[in-house]
């Protein structure tokens, strides 16, 4: 099935176009983390573990191309992927290793939204390293995943299948985007966002920034333990 790319992915790729920065803002679009086992490392499992993250769930299996003046998306099967090991002297040369980890782009329109590998740092301690694009991932959802790779590596290492857990795929959330946009209830929401934008003081185009003379406060809150993770 084909689908075209939801409201936010939209707004992640028009905001790779209309920008002075290019290649910082693909940068800001690419979420990285590290999942790093200090001792007794076994980098099979991590890569088994890994590989098991992607099948459960499709929307790291998405694939974007272009027809004509338009972009869609379509969920590719999916394939084991056996990872590169990169091999440091020590874990001294980690950091080193995760800034040369930039290089590897991820575009748009590219075979994967996603690029992993394995690092190896001798002594039993090891890493999986990836980076993810923002279009088939968020920031919440990392911590999601980590408690994912988590549970398959411990399992792996035991010796044991990990269980099978109910699985959500992302073709749930585009039904309901698209039920969403032929609703009235969108058609009153966009009215009341339009007007809302329209009527703000000193506000910069294109969005998502104020003004530098405009008149602004800022709030930094933190959600942290059980509510967060709720």
């Amino acid at each position: 099935d084909i689908y075209p790319l939801s409201d936010s992915q939209k707004l992640l790729m028009w905001s790779q176009v209309f920008t002075l920065e290019p290649k910082a803002v693909k940068e800001n679009n690419i979420l990285s983390f590290y999942f790093l086992i200090p001792n007794n490392c076994s980098l099979k499992a991590l890569e088994r573990a890994f590989n098991l993250v992607v099948q459960n769930n499709d929307s790291l299996r998405l694939k974007i191309f272009r027809r004509y003046f338009k972009y869609y998306q379509f969920i590719k099967d999916f394939q084991y992927e056996t990872l590169n090991i990169v091999t440091l002297v020590s874990r001294s040369e980690f950091q080193e290793y995760l800034e040369l980890t930039r290089k590897h782009q991820l575009p748009l329109t590219g075979d994967k939204l996603f690029w992993a590998e394995l690092v190896d740092m001798r002594d039993g301690c090891g890493a999986l390293v990836i980076r993810f694009h923002h279009v088939c991932i968020d920031g919440y959802s990392i911590a999601l995943i980590i408690k994912e790779l988590e549970g398959y590596y411990e399992s792996f290492i035991k010796g044991s299948t990990p269980s099978p857990r109910k699985t959500y795929s992302i073709t749930s959330f585009f039904q309901k985007e698209k039920e969403y946009k032929a609703s009235v209830k969108y058609i009153q929401d966009k009215k009341f966002w339009s007007y809302t934008y329209n009527n703000q003081r000193s506000y910069s185009f294109p969005a998502g920034r104020r003004a530098i003379h405009g008149a602004a406060d800022k709030r930094q809150c933190f959600i942290e333990g059980d509510d967060y993770v709720k």
